[in-house]
């Protein structure tokens, strides 16, 4: 499909902007086009190579991790290897919320730092720091990954998102002119679903006419359903990436039937973004191995080579607030062997992905517990954890582990339900002192009886 408005803003207007903005992305991008071919050993050691140095920044410009590794022995300048470096202690998000402040580097001002939230699909609110340049490769590994499905800078996307505050803030003028010039998308907030949203969408979809389309997986099977449904056709696109959510097959079925489109998963978390992506191959999810080094931490009873184990994240471009050894409370296993497509960087299969799920209001409306990992629980004060159950369709249980630090308000939760719900939602409150880990290690944030069986009925796009 050619498009001359998208060559325009992609070999001219992205160019121009980046230099406006003095952003190296577009020359980093084009070193990720290049290291992706190393071999897998050179990834290695490129990998080495900056962990070492990273290792080395933590110790030198932050007060938590020099006390850390001052406890394992460590001194700058040793040369570890990766085997070496698997044996220190992991961090974990209690870490991070505890002692966010000894966490951040003291070589930037704090204000100098760029500060982001996450809920996190385990409702655990969690606040912690980027460094500017890390801004800029987390843009230029986003955009590499988007190419593999024919996402180009400068094309037009559908989104489907289900996190309001990346979507809704009011764009200032020059957020209103890049949107047009360069960053042309269509969104559609799914942190609720209607059949009437679905409808409109589908109709702008018509006229837009994206390339891709770039989507929560729940919201996109949703759509494809109502589509399929309603007999509407779908604009013709050349692919579409799958995030935030797990990815069924029978939802890749779905959305590639009736989409006729390849789809390509994607993982990432907010603190670190890209995590791996599918290629063309559809073998397992290609990790962003020049930004990220990732570890299996398998069960000590269970260490076969393919066996899945817990998802262990170093950032390794991050100095604002460096995550080494970080636990995302993800599992998954590392494939073997090289992927036909030539790239050297490793493939992971995710063994159980994001919990997220979607609840349904007593009105048939679905709320999608990812965007309510941040509205309700990261931006409500005095929460360190909550869970969302959901055992009849007008009953929401709140399991809530308070901050003894910080007062928690159950009116201010409250209030922030019945936007979503609605007023006709009985909810009740427990306490607990922690809330456990399901049987494959994760913590679910949002459990609902009432959605599998809502999702069955032919009424299931809600009101």
């Amino acid at each position: 499909m050619a498009d001359f408005f998208g060559a325009f803003p992609r070999h001219v207007v992205a160019p121009l902007w980046a230099a406006k903005d003095r952003s190296p992305y577009l020359r980093l991008l084009r070193e990720l086009e290049r290291t992706q071919y190393l071999t897998g050993e050179e990834i290695r050691e490129l990998q080495l190579a900056k962990l070492r140095i990273l290792v080395e920044y933590a110790y030198t410009h932050t007060p938590f991790y020099r006390e850390r590794l001052t406890r394992t022995g460590y001194r700058p300048g040793d040369c570890f290897t990766l085997a070496d470096y698997a044996g220190l202690p992991a961090l974990t998000k209690q870490d991070i919320q505890e002692h966010l402040d000894a966490l951040r580097t003291r070589e930037m001002p704090r204000d100098k730092l760029i500060a982001n939230l996450t809920g996190g699909s385990t409702g655990s609110p969690l606040k912690f720091y980027h460094d500017p340049l890390r801004l800029e490769s987390r843009k230029a590994a986003t955009w590499r990954h988007n190419q593999w499905a024919g996402y180009r800078i400068g094309d037009k996307a559908g989104v489907l998102w289900g996190m309001p505050r990346d979507i809704n803030a009011k764009p200032s003028l020059k957020a209103t002119i890049r949107k047009r010039l360069l960053d042309r998308t269509l969104v559609l907030d799914t942190s609720s679903i209607t059949e009437e949203k679905m409808r409109e969408f589908h109709a702008q979809l018509q006229r837009f006419r994206p390339r891709v389309i770039l989507a929560y997986a729940n919201s996109l099977y949703l759509f494809a359903r109502f589509l399929d449904q309603a007999g509407l056709t779908p604009p013709p696109l050349v692919g579409i990436i799958t995030s935030a959510e797990i990815l069924f097959p029978e939802y890749r079925q779905t959305i590639e039937r009736v989409f006729e489109a390849p789809v390509f998963d994607r993982y990432g978390c907010r603190e670190v973004s890209i995590i791996a992506s599918e290629c063309a191959e559809h073998q397992g999810m290609h990790i962003n191995a020049e930004n990220i080094l990732l570890e299996i931490e398998r069960p000590a009873g269970n260490q076969q080579p393919d066996a899945p184990g817990e998802i262990i994240i170093t950032d390794l471009e991050n100095r604002g607030l460096p995550f080494l050894r970080y636990r995302v409370e993800d599992m998954g296993r590392l494939l073997e062997g090289p992927c036909a497509c030539g790239r050297g960087l490793p493939r992971l299969e995710l063994a159980a992905g994001r919990t997220t799920e979607f609840l349904v209001s007593p009105s048939g409306k679905l709320v999608s517990g990812a965007a309510l990992t941040v509205l309700l629980v990261a931006q409500t004060p005095g929460v360190r954890q909550a869970q969302l159950v959901q055992e009849r369709q007008d009953e929401l249980q709140i399991r809530v582990v308070r901050d003894d630090n910080i007062g928690f308000d159950e009116q201010i939760m409250r209030r922030k339900v019945f936007e979503f719900f609605g007023e006709q939602m009985k909810i009740s409150f427990e306490y607990p002192d922690a809330i456990p880990r399901t049987a494959s290690g994760k913590y679910r944030f949002s459990i609902s009886r009432v959605t599998p069986e809502f999702l069955r009925s032919p009424h299931a796009h809600g009101n």
